[in-house]
């Protein structure tokens, strides 16, 4: 992106009016129609006053191609300073196999480092409960039970489909948070992607209540499809009548 920020517009250019030919549409810049160019007032610290831009062309090329892909280039690099950050606490959860057959003191360090990361977050009682001495021991004693090629969710799942959660119990907990983070897990980016189509201008007025049922709806939509929606109807339909049937009296 960097590379393209620099010597991608040219390129850019050239399939958009190669795109622009098959559409049957302009592939020109518009003039523009701005009576008198307007200046900019020059302030005390700056040496000498920005010149308008006069081109179209490179007015899009200042003031739109380059504004995106530096938001673009932003986003990807505190997308990555994240994913960095998370691989230094969580990497040994991502191949349980693997980190079981490390030196025990290797698996200490890791196992040390998750317990401080999660307490220097907010005080969750489910944090405060990891301990990395008895995750240490779980992970070397888990590791032998585990079929190969085994990912974090399958150990999860492992784990809860033999109720093991007593005897794993720091595990869980760790595979858990490390399932759920959002940066790791896409669905999280989702449901606040709904939020924005759930409650729009028009929706200003909806009440929390009413938007925490709407998202759930909306992220937990392969739950609702199964749902026989007719027979809930029912139900609440005989629970408000206020009619008695003549029969029970």
């Amino acid at each position: 992106m960097k590379k393209f920020r620099s010597a991608g517009f040219t390129n850019f250019e050239t399939t958009a009016g190669e795109l622009a030919q098959q559409l049957d549409i302009p592939s020109v810049f518009p003039e523009l129609t701005t009576l008198r160019a307007r200046k900019k007032k020059r302030h005390f610290d700056e040496e000498q006053e920005d010149q308008p831009i006069l081109n179209p062309r490179d007015k899009f090329k200042i003031e739109f191609f380059n504004v995106t892909v530096d938001q673009t280039i932003s986003s990807l690099s505190e997308r990555f300073d994240q994913l960095k950050a998370h691989s230094s606490v969580f990497s040994f959860l991502y191949d349980i196999r693997n980190t079981g057959a490390l030196p025990r003191t290797e698996i200490v360090k890791h196992c040390k480092d998750l317990e401080i990361a999660l307490q220097g977050t907010d005080q969750i009682s489910c944090y405060s409960k990891l301990m990395a001495d008895e995750l240490t021991d779980e992970l070397v004693f888990l590791v032998s039970n585990l079929p190969e090629n085994s990912s974090a969710l399958q150990v999860l799942e492992y784990i809860s489909r033999n109720s093991y959660e007593e005897f794993y119990e720091n595990t869980g907990i760790a595979l858990r948070i490390f399932l759920t983070l959002p940066v790791s897990v896409a669905s999280g980016e989702r449901d606040f992607f709904r939020l924005k189509l759930i409650k729009t201008y028009l929706r200003s007025i909806m009440t929390q209540e009413r938007l925490s049922d709407l998202a759930i709806i909306s992220s937990e939509n392969d739950v609702c499809n199964v749902v026989d929606f007719d027979k809930i109807f029912e139900q609440l339909a005989e629970s408000k009548a206020r009619k008695v049937s003549l029969e029970k009296l």
